[in-house]
């Protein structure tokens, strides 16, 4: 048995300062450090360290070939976590979250999600030489703001996005059937 964990990747860019500068304001900062981060990440390095070497545990996603991609898989890694199942798309970068945390201990997070925009799931049910059931989920991470997967939609010619039901307003979810004749 293996734990898979799919989610995101993030390298954390930290800042901590007595208050967060308000727009068109400069504020000094007190620390600032970089940390591995992203929701799956965490996730996996939790578990790794829970389970210790009772069960393994495989961090699945997407890195780019990027600094901050090599330092994250580095880091799962040496926090016990397989890389294996962590693809690397040539051009992409690492996604990354910009924190600012003031005096009271409150944040603020402003991410670019480079490579974890490009995770997207499909399953096919090949029935004969004709027919092909598909189905899946484009932006699987949600990590789009609202209302992009139509967007994104008309992007792969898909003719409806459905956001879910469950909260995924990014992400969409798909049922596609092709005929070869």
């Amino acid at each position: 048995m293996t734990v898979l964990v799919l989610g995101g990747v993030n390298m954390d860019f930290i800042a901590e300062m007595p208050v967060i500068a308000a727009r068109g304001q400069t504020r000094e900062g007190t620390a600032f450090y970089t940390t591995p981060g992203g929701k799956g990440a965490n996730q996996a390095v939790a578990a790794a360290r829970i389970l210790e070497d009772r069960v393994p545990v495989e961090m699945a996603g997407l890195l780019g070939d990027d600094r901050h991609s090599e330092e994250m898989r580095a880091a799962l890694e040496a926090s016990g976590v397989g890389t294996t199942s962590l693809g690397t798309v040539p051009g992409a970068h690492c996604g990354v979250a910009v924190i600012l945390i003031d005096g009271a201990g409150e944040n603020s997070v402003n991410a670019v999600y480079g490579s974890n925009l490009l995770v997207d799931l499909e399953a096919a049910y090949q029935f004969n030489d004709m027919f092909r059931l598909a189905v899946g989920g484009e932006n699987v991470f949600d990590e789009l703001p609202d209302d992009d997967g139509h967007f994104v939609a008309e992007l792969l010619g898909v003719d409806k996005a459905l956001t879910s039901p469950f909260g995924f307003n990014g992400a969409f979810w798909y049922v596609r059937l092709t005929a070869d004749f």
